[in-house]
């Protein structure tokens, strides 16, 4: 592997081990006493047409969308 082709493998890795999924546990330890995580509505259906791409967000963007929006 090139030094520019383990950067990037590197780069991958991480960006996907920061965008995975959460488990119930790791979502339930964000949250305070008393809250809980709602189960689906039985009515509900995800699209299979729309694709979710991995990109690496700028939170200095995000953040100002936030704060302006």
């Amino acid at each position: 592997m090139t030094p520019e082709q383990m950067q990037a493998w590197t780069l991958q890795r991480e960006l996907d081990e920061r965008n995975r999924p959460m488990t119930d546990d790791e979502i339930e330890a964000l949250l305070p006493a008393g809250y809980k995580v709602s189960q689906l509505l039985a009515c509900y259906c995800i699209s299979q047409s729309k694709q979710i791409y991995k990109m690496p967000v700028n939170v200095a963007v995000l953040w100002e969308l936030l704060l302006v929006g």
